[in-house]
C-alpha cells in the first residue's frame, strides 16, 4: 500500500508535483462532499473521472475495482484503456493524459523513467501472478516432452512485451534446472505466432489457432477448464509477474486512493478469484 505521506514527500521533490493539488487538501475535500465553497460562495467542479492506462492482461478484473472505488470514495467511476504495457507506456512518455499506469513488469516503465516523469521510488508494486504452460487438451499434450513434437502450434508474446520477456525468462530456467540445452530451441521451432500483447495470446490459444501458450495464470479466468491443461514445470522452476502502478504527473483526485484499493489486504480474495496472487503470497 502507498504511504500517502511518502507519497507527498517524493512529489513535492519532482516532477510529481502536479499530484497534490490534484489528490490531496482542502479542494480534496470539498470536491468529494460536494460542500460549498464558503470563501467563494460558490459550489465546487465535481471531480473528473479518473483515467488509468491498464495492461492488457488487467482488463477483466478493473470493474470490480471501479466499482469499489466509487462506492468507497463516491467519486465517479475511472475509465479505463488497455493495451500493451510497452504501447501504454511510450503513449504515456508522448503526452497521453492518464493519471495513473498499471504494467505488468517493472521494465515498461523505464520509457516513463527516461522522460524524467516519474522516479523510480514514485513505482509500486500491486500484484503477481504465475507464467504458466497451457495445452489444448484434445492434443494430448501432458509434460514438457510432448510439446517437442513436429507440428505442434505454440503462441507466445513477442520479447518485447511482457509475456514475452517472462516466456524467454521461463524457457532459459527450465533447461537449466532440466540440463537440456535443447528445450529451447525445440520449442521455439514450434512457435508459429509472436502477439503483441498477453491478451492476443489467450484469445489466438483459446480460439483453437495454438495447441501451446505460455500465459498468465490470471489468463485462464473465465475459459472452460475442460478445454484446456496446465503443463507441470520441473520442480524448483516457479515464475511469477508482478505488475507494478504508478501515480503521473497531473493526476486528479483519487489517483492515489485508487491505487491504494488495489493493493489493501482486505481485497486479496478478489486477486485471487481471478488468478492472481496477491502481495506476500
Amino acid at each position: 500500500m502507498i504511504d500517502r505521506r511518502g507519497m507527498i514527500r517524493i512529489v513535492g521533490m519532482g516532477a510529481l508535483g502536479a499530484v497534490l493539488s490534484a489528490c490531496g487538501g482542502e479542494r480534496t475535500e470539498t470536491a468529494a462532499t460536494g460542500s460549498l465553497d464558503v470563501s467563494s460562495g460558490t459550489p465546487p467542479v465535481r471531480s473528473e473521472a479518473l483515467s488509468c492506462a491498464v495492461a492488457s492482461s488487467l482488463e477483466k478484473i478493473m470493474p470490480i475495482f471501479s466499482r469499489l472505488f466509487v462506492e468507497n470514495y463516491s467519486l465517479p467511476s475511472p475509465t479505463f484503456q488497455s493495451a500493451a504495457s510497452g504501447t501504454l507506456a511510450t503513449q504515456i512518455a508522448e503526452g497521453a493524459p492518464f493519471d495513473v499506469f498499471l504494467a505488468a513488469d517493472s521494465v515498461a516503465m523505464r520509457p516513463l523513467i527516461d522522460a524524467k516523469l516519474v522516479m523510480q521510488a514514485d513505482i509500486h508494486p500491486v500484484v503477481k501472478t504465475d507464467i504458466v504452460i497451457v495445452a489444448r487438451t484434445k492434443r494430448g499434450i501432458v509434460t514438457l516432452d510432448d510439446i517437442r513434437t513436429s507440428g505442434t502450434k505454440i503462441v507466445v508474446g513477442d520479447a518485447q512485451v511482457p509475456i514475452g520477456r517472462y516466456t524467454q525468462l521461463l524457457l532459459k530456467a527450465i533447461s537449466k534446472r532440466t540440463g537440456d540445452r535443447t528445450f529451447t530451441d525445440a520449442f521455439t521451432q514450434n512457435i508459429v505466432s509472436y502477439e503483441d500483447k498477453a491478451a492476443a495470446v489467450s484469445q489466438k490459444f483459446f480460439a483453437g489457432d495454438a495447441d501451446v501458450a505460455v500465459l498468465y495464470r490470471s489468463d485462464l479466468y473465465g475459459y472452460d477448464t475442460n478445454d484446456y491443461v496446465v503443463v507441470p514445470l520441473p520442480k524448483q522452476v516457479s515464475l511469477q509477474s508482478t505488475y507494478v502502478s504508478v501515480v503521473l504527473p497531473g493526476a486528479k483526485q483519487g489517483a492515489i486512493d485508487f491505487v491504494n484499493l488495489l493493493t489493501n489486504p482486505a481485497h486479496a480474495g478478489i486477486w485471487s478469484k481471478y488468478g492472481f496472487r496477491p502481495l506476500g503470497t
